[in-house]
């Protein structure tokens, strides 16, 4: 029988985060795009939108959060990526809420959090999209 080491059980934690990311950033994307209607919230087209992340996908702590989310096609979101400050300026001019909240919620780039809360992202993911499967509000 093989032994567990530290490098085995670090192989296997890692695996396991990157997994529950992977659910979580799915089913993120898939809530943005059904928010927004399949629709890009810049130009109003519908092809190839996704979900685009206000808030850098590398900040953790608000990577999945539905206000860190607007639906745009593959052209705005090469601009927004391209130009993060005329995005910003957009995104102020044409939603203020969400731009306040961009504002009020950049973390530091070191907050991370582990497997546990991206098992309850994924719950909570699959919770939301129900809801609006259902023909709730959000």
């Amino acid at each position: 029988m093989p032994t567990l080491n530290n490098s085995t059980l670090q192989t296997r934690s890692k695996r396991e985060y990157r997994h529950w990311q992977c659910k979580a950033d799915a089913l993120w994307q898939e809530l943005i795009t059904r928010m927004w209607r399949g629709r890009c919230a810049m130009c109003g087209g519908d092809w190839g939108v996704a979900g685009h992340h206000i808030i850098p996908r590398r900040y953790r702590s608000v990577r999945h959060a539905v206000m860190n989310g607007v639906s745009l096609c593959a052209r705005c979101h090469n601009f927004a990526d391209k130009d993060r400050e005329a995005f910003k300026v957009w995104l102020r001019k044409h939603y203020p809420m969400m731009y306040d909240w961009h504002i009020q919620h950049m973390p530091p780039p070191e907050h991370t959090h582990g497997v546990q809360a991206l098992k309850e992202t994924v719950y909570a993911l699959r919770q939301t999209i129900a809801q609006l499967a259902g023909g709730g509000h959000i």
